[in-house]
C-alpha cells in the first residue's frame, strides 16, 4: 500500500486543488465547516468524522511546515509515476509508428492490385486486405486516442508537480 492509499487527500476534502494558496484553502475549510458541522445534522452518525477530517485537513494545509511533510509523504511517488507514463507514451508512440508504416505498405498493395485487375472482379487478397486495412485503421484510432488520453494525463501531472515544486518540494528520483 502506498502513501497516496494510506492517508486521506487533504485535498479533495477541502475541495481545492493541489496547487492552492493558503487563503484559498481557509475559504473553502469555512464554507464547508458551516455547511457540514455535526450540530446542523445531529442525526448523522458520520457528520462529526467528516468535520474532524475537515479540520485535520485544514489545520495541515494551513501550516507550510505540515503541509510541505504532507505534500513529500502523499506525493512522494509522483516522480516515479511521472517517468512511467513517459516510458509508456514512447511504447504507444512506437507501436503507432509501425501501424502506420504496415497500413500505407497495405495501401500501397491494394493500390497496385487495383492496376493489376479486372475492375468487374476483384481479387480475394484484395477483398481481404481491404478487411485488414479498415482493422489496423481502427487500432491506429485506439492507439492514438490511448495517447492522447495519456498526454492528459501527463499534463495534469506537470501541473501538480509544478504547484509542488513552487511550494518547495524536492523531487525524490531523477526522472
Amino acid at each position: 500500500m502506498n502513501a497516496r492509499e494510506a492517508r486521506p487527500d487533504y485535498y479533495d476534502i477541502l475541495k481545492v486543488p493541489v496547487w492552492a494558496e493558503t487563503d484559498e484553502i481557509r475559504t473553502s475549510y469555512k464554507r464547508l465547516a458551516l455547511a457540514h458541522h455535526p450540530d446542523k445534522d445531529p442525526n448523522n452518525p458520520n457528520a462529526t468524522a467528516f468535520f474532524q477530517s475537515i479540520q485535520a485537513a485544514h489545520s495541515t494545509l494551513t501550516d507550510p511546515a505540515q503541509r510541505s511533510a504532507y505534500d513529500r509523504e502523499v506525493y512522494m511517488d509522483l516522480d516515479f509515476a511521472l517517468h512511467r507514463f513517459r516510458e509508456r507514451k514512447k511504447s504507444i508512440k512506437e507501436h503507432l509508428r509501425i501501424n502506420i508504416q504496415n497500413e500505407v505498405g497495405r495501401h500501397i498493395l491494394i493500390e497496385y492490385e487495383k492496376q493489376t485487375e479486372s475492375p468487374s472482379c476483384p481479387s480475394a487478397r484484395r477483398i481481404k486486405h481491404e478487411a485488414a486495412s479498415k482493422k489496423f485503421k481502427d487500432v491506429i484510432t485506439m492507439q492514438e486516442n490511448e495517447l492522447a488520453s495519456l498526454k492528459a494525463e501527463i499534463n495534469k501531472m506537470k501541473v501538480t508537480m509544478n504547484a509542488m515544486l513552487a511550494r518547495g518540494y524536492k523531487p525524490v528520483g531523477n526522472c
